[in-house]
């Protein structure tokens, strides 16, 4: 589950405790951010992505669904783009997404509304 801007996992309270009844559910503090320490980095998707990427590979969770909630929504459309071994399924709620804010080779692709590159990202939860 990914949260919002300078939101925190008790965001997902609810919904962690009635998922959690059917699905290994999982939730982390981006850097900055909820129960986080301050930090002086600058707020960028690809980072957050990253970090998002990190998160899944440290449990070892993939391929994984995912949630995001305004800019974890972001974050979970942005990470299958760079790592669709990791996804396998995508819920996002509340995001925006502005085609400049990502890398240019997958520009076109956004502007497109295509399908995603990664089969396993358009599969319906």
């Amino acid at each position: 589950m990914l949260h919002g801007g300078f939101g925190t996992v008790e965001d997902f309270s609810n919904q962690t405790l009635e998922l959690s009844k059917q699905l290994r559910v999982a939730a982390f503090e981006r850097p900055g951010h909820g129960h986080t320490a301050d930090n002086n980095e600058p707020f960028h998707f690809a980072t957050m992505t990253q970090y998002a990427i990190d998160f899944i590979q440290e449990l070892g969770i993939g391929p994984t669904n995912l949630l995001g909630w305004r800019d974890g929504a972001i974050v979970a459309l942005l990470l299958p783009i760079s790592r669709p071994d990791l996804v396998k399924r995508l819920v996002c709620v509340g995001g925006s997404l502005n085609p400049n804010s990502v890398p240019a080779q997958d520009q076109d692709w956004i502007r497109s509304g295509t399908p995603s590159p990664s089969e396993k990202a358009n599969r319906i939860w």
